[in-house]
Formats: structure tokens, sequence, C-alpha cells
């Protein structure tokens, strides 16, 4: 099991927990962008992701900023 599988496991169960107390369709929606990011992803490892998606982010923040 690779860290792509071990991170979607972990959304999944999150998912789960969440949806007991709340509206399951809002809390999947926080967590759709990262699946598809981690999917679409060319990290070999968690570390690696994490600042592939914060270089992400940044140009989002300055592409809405401009």
């Amino acid at each position: 099991m690779n860290w792509k599988d071990k991170r979607i496991n972990a959304i999944n169960r999150q998912i789960k927990r969440k949806a007991k107390y709340g509206n399951r369709p809002a809390i999947v929606e926080n967590y759709i962008d990262e699946h598809y990011y981690i999917i679409n992803s060319s990290a070999t490892n968690k570390e690696e992701y994490k600042a592939e998606s914060e270089h992400i982010n940044n140009d989002y923040k300055n592409a809405c900023l401009e």
C-alpha cells in the first residue's frame, strides 16, 4: 500500500466518522479537491505531495489576487 492509498483511506475514515454527526455531502465536498490532487500527483511520498500541493495553493491564491 503506497502513500496515496493510505491517504485516501484516511479521508474515507474521516468522512465516515464525521457523517454520523452532520451532512455527508457537505463533508465530502471538503475532500473532493484533495482527492483529485492525490490521484493526479506525481509525488513519490507524502512529503513531496505536501510541497507540491503547497505550490498549487500558492499559485491559486496569487492568481486570485491579480
